[in-house]
């Protein structure tokens, strides 16, 4: 699936554009002024998007507007939140209220810091948003993408899927901070042949135009399997690669997602399983392990602030192997967590789960693509991963499925796996690195809204 978290909707296309920005900002400046709260902080959602396949023949849905608010307050110390999805003045009174009630059951929480006035990064509005992708239709835009695959492809058996979402954000509360945001994202997903020979490819940006269909059907010819096959594993078999293992941008930026979520991120935490437990600072991955999260970096997929509002900095998680040193704090209920570095106040990760990193960078090598595969002569080749999850947060063991397998022979990929689970450790794949990728590919993390990986290929022994 091109994008397997999207929510379900009707197949039949939906062109209602979203809330008016004036008349949101109206209703939230209307709810905070009533407000009782000692404190209180709104935020709202909406999103719409478009799912296009072809494959001979055009497949179109279209999903959303999808409005979400979540309204929290501070009352005595204590917070509580409450989430609708309807917006109006009644909904969100009520939703204050309801949320005051939730705070008499948390504990109190007397240290808290207010979030500040801080400048945003220096991002323009088409860093962010493509006025002419928003307004698109889905025929469209379908229309555009398969003449530029189609073109770049000269003949070959191709088929294209692509993502095209559009959201707005609004962040406010009672101390007068106002935050806004319109992006718009795309992902195109290219596949060359047919079978376990396919060669896919995946690219993601804000604007139509910056997808660059050239390159990505490019890499999509170069994944495709020559030779023989080799011997598949039996069905449900779970296979641990050893050896060399070149994975592919799109694979290291799954596997990242999910070191993001329970190796680094907020499910981190302080809990005694975690795999950062007594490791926060530290050389836990091979030093060519370079890691940040930068909302306003312009080379991946940029979101300016996170949903309370803090304007998102560049903050190194892993650098040079390290792991950076982090103080883990409780956040608004036991069950969500934000981190600080040094002694800066961090920018939250802005995902729709809000503890997620979503603008996940690895900092790239200087190794192309096929020096990678000459120094992994008889290794493996994974072209993407799915379903990636860490069953041990204690040491980092996951399993996922492996897309794309290839035998390395010669700088070529050879034979054509069908999908195949594999598991292993992250912390072995991470700390078996021997060659770092020059060219950084963008995935869009969920519809892209919040952003997306921006990651190079990796070499690595297990």
């Amino acid at each position: 699936m091109l994008l397997a978290a999207m929510k379900e909707s009707s197949s039949e296309p939906d062109h209602h554009p979203l809330q008016p920005e004036e008349r949101v900002l109206g209703l939230l400046e209307e709810t905070l002024e009533v407000s009782p709260a000692d404190f209180t902080e709104i935020v709202w959602l909406e999103r719409r998007g478009v799912e296009l396949h072809s494959n001979g023949d055009r497949q179109v849905r279209c999903w959303g507007p999808h409005p979400s608010l979540l309204v929290r307050v501070r009352e005595r110390q204590r917070w509580g939140l409450h989430r609708i999805d309807h917006l109006g003045a009644s909904e969100l009174q009520n939703a204050v209220r309801l949320a005051m009630a939730h705070s008499t059951i948390e504990a109190p929480e007397p240290h808290w810091r207010l979030v500040g006035r801080s400048r945003l990064p220096p991002l323009k509005r088409a860093d962010l948003c493509q006025r002419s992708l928003a307004r698109l239709e889905a025929e469209d835009i379908a229309g555009q993408l398969e003449t530029w695959v189609k073109k770049e492809a000269e003949g070959d058996d191709f088929a294209w899927g692509a993502l095209c979402s559009e959201g707005r954000v609004v962040v406010v509360n009672s101390n007068g901070l106002r935050r806004r945001a319109w992006v718009t994202a795309a992902t195109l997903k290219v596949r060359i042949g047919e079978d376990e020979v396919a060669g896919e490819a995946t690219t993601s940006a804000r604007r139509l135009d910056a997808l660059q269909p050239k390159e990505v059907v490019s890499r999509a010819q170069a994944r495709m399997a020559t030779g023989g096959c080799p011997q598949s594993p039996e069905d449900g078999a779970v296979l641990e690669l050893a050896g060399p293992i070149v994975l592919a941008p799109e694979a290291v930026a799954a596997m990242l997602l999910e070191l993001g979520r329970v190796g680094l991120g907020f499910e981190a935490g302080p809990d005694p399983d975690s795999f950062l437990a007594g490791l926060f600072s530290g050389k836990a991955f091979s030093s060519l392990l370079s890691i940040y999260d930068d909302g306003g970096d312009r080379g991946g997929l940029p979101f300016p602030f996170d949903l309370e509002g803090r304007s998102k900095a560049r903050v190194w998680l892993v650098e040079e192997g390290e792991v950076k040193e982090l103080e883990q704090e409780r956040r608004r209920g036991p069950e969500k967590r934000r981190r600080r570095v040094g002694s800066k106040e961090p920018p939250l990760a802005a995902g729709g789960g809000e503890g997620f990193l979503h603008n996940l960078f690895l900092a790239p090598g200087d190794q192309p693509l096929q020096e990678l595969l000459h120094g992994a002569e008889g290794g493996w080749w994974i072209g993407d991963l799915s379903a990636v999850e860490v069953y041990d947060p204690s040491t980092l063991a996951f399993c996922a499925v492996a897309r794309g397998v290839r035998r390395i022979r010669g700088g070529r990929l050879e034979g054509g796996l069908p999908e195949i689970r594999c598991q292993g450790r992250l912390q072995d794949w991470l700390q078996g690195i021997e060659s770092v990728g020059s060219e950084p590919v963008t995935v869009a993390t969920g519809d892209g809204i919040f952003g997306g990986v921006c990651t190079p290929a990796l070499g690595i022994r297990v």
